[in-house]
């Protein structure tokens, strides 16, 4: 490390994170603060952490990790590309929720994600944070959706799932800031889950808690990140793109 001139023992110089807009060409550092295995970035939160968890994925590599399991794949399709992760999921008529998932740490535990939805969006298509219990098949998702009341505000909702295709209640709905990326997360203490939000990632708050048994009656085994396209018709395509997905370490966020 340079000699700053003064002691430096908790900061470190990391190199940004590649984006489209430098085309992948790193040209300059600064200095982060690092707490725990973490660097929190107050700057810019999309720099990846310089020790990543298991669970951390930047979406840097050709092809997907095989920590992750594709869920309900069907007609979607997915590729790595700019340091994103792409899925394109046709539009249903109904619920089909597609994810990516992973299994899940014991508790305590805090999942955030960096997601958008491109393309034809509306009137309802969406991405957020997946929590899933594999012995019954029930799903909550924490995510946003687009619709044609409203196509540039993304909406918020926690929605349970009986399944994949058979929704089962929304104990949750907000209108979150206009314009996407929006950053997700989820937070289990071992007595309550706690659901955040933020639309630069700098500041989350939280919108949302329940027991983590409220609905996934044995608790989540599974997390990760999904969308779901529900439209009339079955014609337009909508795609998500998640910039990462990372298990936070430290004091948390909100």
């Amino acid at each position: 490390m340079p000699n700053f001139g003064y002691p430096v023992p908790d900061w470190q110089l990391v190199l940004p994170r590649k984006t489209q807009d430098q085309d992948a060409r790193v040209n300059f550092l600064y200095i982060e603060q690092q707490y725990n295995h973490h660097v929190h970035t107050p700057v810019n939160p999309d720099n990846a952490p310089i020790r990543p968890t298991p669970w951390d994925d930047e979406f840097d590599a050709r092809i997907l990790d095989s920590k992750w399991t594709v869920f309900n794949q069907g007609t979607m399709t997915y590729v790595l590309n700019l340091s994103n992760l792409e899925a394109t999921v046709p539009g249903t008529a109904g619920d089909n929720v597609r994810a990516f998932l992973q299994p899940i740490p014991g508790t305590p535990w805090e999942f955030q994600a960096k997601l958008s939805m491109h393309g034809n969006v509306v009137p309802y298509a969406g991405a957020g944070l997946i929590l899933r219990e594999s012995s019954t098949g029930k799903i909550i998702l924490w995510w946003a959706t687009l619709n044609n009341s409203a196509p540039v505000t993304p909406v918020l909702d926690v929605d349970r799932y009986t399944n994949e295709t058979t929704s089962n209640s929304t104990p949750f709905r907000a209108t979150a800031s206009p314009g996407w990326p929006l950053y997700f997360a989820l937070r289990n203490d071992g007595t309550t889950l706690h659901y955040g939000y933020s639309a630069d990632g700098k500041t989350y708050g939280e919108v949302f808690t329940e027991s983590p048994t409220a609905f996934l009656l044995g608790g989540a085994d599974q997390v990760g990140i999904a969308t779901n396209a529900i439209r009339t018709t079955v014609t337009p395509t909508a795609q998500m793109v998640c910039d990462w997905f990372r298990k936070f370490i430290g004091t948390s966020t909100f």
